[in-house]
């Protein structure tokens, strides 16, 4: 009942307006004669409600005895409070009335109204369609002193669509009841509980930051207070003062089965917006790499294939944003030995923020858990040999691909080329899973041992057991182009050759290469020219850079965690460099399918077929449909998308939710502090103005320290010109991390909260030994 959650809320040192409870009991005598007439309401199979509706107000009126209320003298609102409404399955919303701005004067008349309204037709239908005995319904009436209100607005403290991390608050200038009646112009804000971001819709921005902040910090009290998950607020501003009105349960929110979206490492590959046809792409690579490791381990087919949903949800898409189902990776982790250790260090080498997962522990036969161990640990170290079995075959594949004529090839024979890299390839790419769990595992026992033998210096040592790799594949496009770059300052006769070979070897490294809509150097050529130009305008910081590069053996500390987790991170590049060069294929066959449906008239642009998922793409093989309406409208859907902040974590009740929208302002929550903590990843202090790197935004990073939540492969060229990097994202095996250690650039990731925290211009100090960025000046 909505007095007693005031009572509460009061109790907890909330701020109430003041308020009396007029309670049934005392205020309705002779109640026998009210439970007669409801006994025969309730007796009677199909009620005239319209008639019994007026006889119970009637009867109600009769019965009232009224109560003396010392208001004051000033305005007040008059609120029903039923004794069975708010409940999970009967909330009422609606169906009771509540009055504000009452004067002194005509309270008593409001009071009845509330109290009658207990006996509306709509009241009594829905009790009959809920079931609810009529006989045990009772209605109190709050009276609270009118707040003068400058702001109201609701706020649920999870979005009711079902985003549990995402409160809502619904807000308008003036009174309460204008906002819930929707008479007036209302502004939503949206606030990602995890991430601390938000963004509102609407086209007035009505609440100042702290006054956001404010209503969030009193909902986390009054859930507490109330003891309730989720609440549903009315609130109103005055002067800067938050005064709660009223609070109730949301009673539309079913929990029973969550899902949870988390970007943590998949941000790396998929920054900002990925457009349908990479979505689709990217989910299809997940789902047989996955269905592939779990046959692999369990070799019990009709175990495997109880989990089919599982491997096709394995990622997913939000607002045009990529991210792991991170509670399915989890399900099948527990098929591991020791999956609650396993767990842990895999949710350290991805940078998993949030260590929960709620699940249930997996209930199998000790049989079937004692082979799966079994064949876990002899394919875990089987990986390497495996690895580079996969590697050959990739390089037989790749080579082949590159003698295809694809302007000669048909709709249906791109279609067949295509069907033939992903049988020959995705299908077995299940290994490289495998591999990742094998250098996460053995990295991570190389830092639990080195943290007992050096507690006070063990990260540091860590870094350096695991750097200077020799020959590792993601240096090699910077190498080449250093190379390349020299060349052409030098006029040196072989330049053409090694630019073919080049583009050849190394043309769909770029910038979030792994967006299929990315345009690389082997899609537009140009760009190399540019970036050879670009290179060859330090002559002297070229050669510094290519001593820099060269090759050098490093001797390291003989162990076998060492070893094996030397080897794992080289097999790791190795196999992401290949895996650009897999979208690279798959890149070029929906550019010359996109060709030939452009000469069709299907599409406008070549570049439209990134707004069309894979299905519908090669769908278009036997239906060739006019697509160029839907392509419309999902590419002004994906415009919106770009307005809506990103946010890390998303906590569903349903995978399926639709978020409308018509003006969307994005803000961030900026955080004053002095010194951010993170990974250190290559211990050398240094210090530099800020230039904050996200998708699609192009900056001259020279001499200066970047900013990002991520940086994936095709960064390499940019981080080879800053003089340090500092990333929200990533952990010891993140490319971030790798890379910079290979390039002695100073680096530290997983710093929280660092994108809102630091802005262009801004001047700090790194100290990579220990983790510590010092914030020196403001831009």
């Amino acid at each position: 009942m909505k007095h007693y959650h005031l009572q509460a809320m009061q109790q907890a040192g909330i701020c109430i307006p003041s308020f009396v409870v007029v309670d049934f009991d005392e205020v309705i005598q002779n109640q026998e004669v009210l439970q007669e007439d409801l006994k025969r309401f309730v007796a009677e199979k199909h009620p005239d409600l319209n008639v019994w509706s007026t006889l119970l107000k009637e009867h109600l009126l009769d019965c009232y005895k009224a109560k003396p209320i010392d208001v004051l003298y000033q305005k007040v609102a008059v609120r029903s409070s039923c004794n069975v409404e708010d409940g999970k399955s009967d909330s009422f919303a609606g169906v009771f009335e509540s009055f504000l701005n009452v004067d002194p004067n005509d309270i008593e008349t409001f009071i009845i109204q509330c109290l009658q309204s207990l006996y509306s037709v709509k009241a009594l239908e829905y009790m009959m369609l809920k079931e609810i005995d009529v006989r045990n319904v009772k209605m109190h009436v709050i009276i609270q002193t009118m707040i003068d209100a400058e702001y109201s607005g609701i706020c649920f403290s999870s979005n009711p669509i079902g985003i549990l991390n995402e409160a809502v608050i619904t807000v308008a200038k003036g009174l309460g009841d204008d906002v819930v009646l929707d008479r007036v112009e209302t502004t939503s804000y949206y606030y990602n509980l995890y991430d601390q971001v938000y963004y509102y819709d609407g086209f007035e921005d009505l609440l100042e930051k702290d006054m956001i902040l404010k209503i969030i910090h009193e909902i986390k009290r009054i859930k507490e207070a109330l003891k309730l998950k989720y609440v549903d607020v009315e609130f109103c501003f005055k002067e800067n003062q938050l005064y709660i009105l009223q609070a109730r349960p949301i009673t539309s929110i079913s929990d029973e089965t969550i899902y949870i979206l988390d970007n943590s490492n998949i941000v790396e590959s998929y920054p900002g917006i990925s457009l349908p046809l990479t979505d689709s792409f990217a989910r299809l690579i997940y789902t047989d790499v996955f269905k592939g490791v779990s046959k692999r381990v369990l070799k019990d087919d009709k175990l495997s294939e109880k989990f089919n949903d599982v491997y096709s949800n394995m990622v997913s898409s939000m607002n045009g944003r990529m991210y792991y189902q991170i509670h399915n990776w989890y399900k099948l982790l527990q098929f591991l030995p020791m999956s609650h250790k396993i767990i842990s260090v895999w949710q350290e080498m991805l940078g998993v923020k949030s260590k929960d997962y709620p699940l249930k522990d997996l209930q199998l036969p000790w049989i079937s858990k004692a082979k799966t161990y079994f064949h876990f640990l002899y394919e875990l170290f089987k990986t390497p040999k495996a690895m580079k079995k996969l590697d050959t075959t990739f390089q037989t594949i790749y080579q082949s691909f590159q003698k295809q004529n694809l302007e000669k090839l048909s709709l249906a024979e791109l279609k067949v080329l295509f069907d033939d890299i992903k049988e020959q390839l995705l299908e077995c790419w299940d290994i490289t899973l495998l591999n990742d769990m094998y250098a996460f595992i053995f990295t991570g026992l190389l830092k639990r041992r080195l943290k007992k033998k050096y507690p006070d210096q063990y990260n540091e040592k860590v870094v350096s057991f695991i750097s200077g790799i020799s020959q590792i594949e993601s240096l090699k496009p910077i190498q080449s182009l250093v190379k390349l770059a020299i060349l052409k300052h030098e006029q040196h006769v072989d330049f053409f050759s090694h630019y073919q070979e080049y583009l050849a070897l190394y043309g769909d490294r770029c910038i979030e290469e792994l967006k299929l809509e990315s345009v690389t150097f082997k899609v537009n050529p140009k760009l190399l020219d540019e970036k050879i130009e670009d290179y060859c305008k330090d002559m002297d910081k070229l050669y510094a850079l290519e001593k820099q590069l060269a090759i050098q053996e490093v001797s390291k500390p003989k162990g076998m965690f060492v070893k094996r987790a030397l080897l794992g991170i080289e097999n790791r590049e190795k196999s992401r460099l290949n895996r650009t060069r897999i979208f690279g294929m798959v890149r070029a066959i929906c550019l010359s399918f996109a060709q030939k449906l452009q000469a069709l008239n299907i599409i406008e642009k070549k570049e439209d077929i990134f707004y069309l998922s894979l299905q519908e793409m090669f769908d278009l093989i036997t239906n060739q449909e006019d697509k160029k309406h839907i392509i419309q409208q999902r590419k002004d859907m994906y415009e919106r998308y770009k307005q809506l902040p990103s946010y890390s974590r998303l906590i569903l009740t349903d995978l399926h939710v639709s978020k409308t929208f018509k003006s969307i302002h994005s803000h961030v929550v900026s955080k004053e502090v002095d010194y951010l903590y993170g990974q250190a990843n290559y211990a050398k202090d240094v210090e530099g103005c800020v230039v904050v790197v996200e998708p699609g935004k192009e900056v001259d990073v020279k001499d200066k320290i970047i900013v990002a939540r991520m940086t994936d492969p095709g960064w390499v060229f940019l981080l080879t010109q800053c003089k340090g990097i500092i990333v929200e994202k990533g952990s010891l095996l993140s490319h971030t991390a790798i890379i910079s250690r290979e390039l002695k650039i100073p680096a530290i990731v997983a710093v929280e909260g660092v994108m809102e925290v630091l802005k262009d211009g801004d001047y700090v100090a790194l100290d990579s030994k220990n983790g510590i960025v010092k914030i020196m000046a403001r831009s």
